[in-house]
């Protein structure tokens, strides 16, 4: 066991034990100011696997373990035996924890006597500390205001208080797998990242990329998506190997998503922000609305010619929205699209086919879409880009916290890889932006 699994799981060892003891454990605000040091957080990520893939595991031990022994000092030791036997820690830990013993008594120490748990009594020993703030707190619509108003008279300097659900939204998104597909190989390392901001509110995650490495093959599914062109790969080879969930969320590493405002959404529906008309609209026999470069993606002309890419049904529903019966480019930003697991069936054979065509993704996710769903049927969810970093400060990816405002669904493209802070901002605003 690392370093950095030990301190967590020995919250949990000790928990066990206090139950056996009619203990409680309580929490109180730091009394200290951390500074961190410089941190390797690809390192970080290998020490803490352990935590990532087998905490479920030793809590379900724990809860299910018993002793028949009479006295604290022998249920420490048993309870370590056990874990040494389920391999959660090492003999090396059994003796340490023995000698551990052997001090404590050896300086005249008492154990808590055995006592069957009575929640009452505990809860009577406990002390209410009331929030500063007198008001009510609506924790689906939690302003800054609130936020600040609720951290009373904690230094602000030193520590943060969220004040919010557990789990956050209740069990929300309980049945919705959340798809992250990665562009390129270099950024496997941000995977502790999305772990930590996305896992308390989405609790199945999946991970796609190219070029995996093998220390990232227990973590990352290999797909081949020409640098992020074909992602949607990802999509459908989640659908088809993760079936039954509700929907299938997908987006990219350097999307933020605010699941606060997606919980608002029905999740028997398209999220997706529906294509302009005319500017997302560009009939191939005329000049393209602008200078967007996919619009000569040379697959494109060939996906139009294959005369069984579309059925019947599907062709008049694209005809009906684009208003033309010729072959259409239909441009749809998808760095993050919701498809709700209804439309499986249909949605997946169909981004097969782009696929073989190697159709571009802003092409070929919005296009299926229009195929098999009724835009009248979707959540035109608000999308926030940066793509014109290159440009207008006004959309300079180094402002990119200005456009994270109430409303919005997702926000491309955010690049936490380039600080810790961006991780810290993201996380903070999930917590307490407001939806609309």
């Amino acid at each position: 066991m690392s370093f950095r699994v030990c301190d967590i799981w020995r919250g949990y060892w000790v928990q066990r034990l206090l139950w056996d003891v009619n203990g409680s454990l309580a929490f109180t605000k730091p009394t200290v100011e951390q500074i961190r040091n410089a941190h390797n957080y690809l390192d970080d990520f290998k020490d803490e696997l352990q935590l990532y893939t087998d905490t479920s595991r030793f809590i379900d031990f724990l809860t299910n373990w018993t002793s028949a022994s009479a006295d604290l000092e022998t249920r420490i030791v048993e309870l370590m035996k056990a874990m040494a036997g389920e391999k959660f820690i090492g003999e090396a830990d059994v003796d340490l924890a023995q000698r551990w013993i052997k001090d404590l008594q050896s300086i005249g120490y008492k154990f808590p006597r055995v006592a069957a748990y009575n929640s009452e009594k505990v809860q009577e020993s406990i002390q209410a500390i009331k929030p500063s703030y007198q008001g009510s707190v609506d924790t689906h619509i939690l302003s800054n205001h609130a936020l600040k108003n609720c951290r009373g008279k904690a230094d602000l300097s030193t520590g943060k208080i969220h004040v919010m659900e557990d789990p956050p939204f209740g069990d929300t998104f309980k049945d919705v797998l959340l798809v992250v597909n990665f562009n390129g190989e270099g950024h496997y390392d941000l995977i502790p990242t999305y772990l930590q901001i996305y896992r308390p509110y989405f609790p199945n995650i999946v991970f796609y990329g190219p070029n995996v490495a093998d220390e990232f093959l227990k973590f990352v599914n290999p797909v081949e998506s020409l640098d992020g062109q074909l992602s949607y790969i990802s999509l459908i080879t989640a659908m088809e190997k993760h079936p039954g969930y509700k929907g299938y969320l997908h987006t990219n590493e350097d999307v933020v998503l605010n699941p606060r405002q997606l919980s608002q959404y029905s999740k028997d529906k398209v999220w997706k922000q529906v294509p302009r008309i005319p500017l997302d609209l560009h009939q191939l026999s005329e000049l393209a609305p602008d200078d967007w470069w996919v619009w000569n993606w040379d697959a494109q002309p060939e996906m139009w010619k294959d005369t069984e890419l579309f059925t019947t049904e599907q062709r008049d529903r694209i005809v009906k929205f684009t208003g033309s019966s010729a072959p259409t480019d239909v441009r749809a930003w998808c760095d993050a699209v919701y498809v709700p697991a209804r439309l499986v069936t249909e949605f997946v054979p169909l981004m097969h086919k782009f696929y073989n065509h190697k159709v571009h993704l802003e092409l070929a996710v919005g296009l299926a879409l229009l195929a098999i769903e009724p835009t009248e049927d979707w959540v035109s969810w608000k999308e926030e880009y940066l793509w014109d970093y290159w440009g207008p400060k006004t959309r300079a990816r180094n402002q990119w916290r200005e456009f994270l405002q109430p409303g919005v669904g997702m926000l491309h493209a955010v690049k936490m890889s380039v600080g810790h802070s961006n991780t810290d901002y993201v996380q903070q605003w999930i917590d307490t932006v407001e939806v609309v």
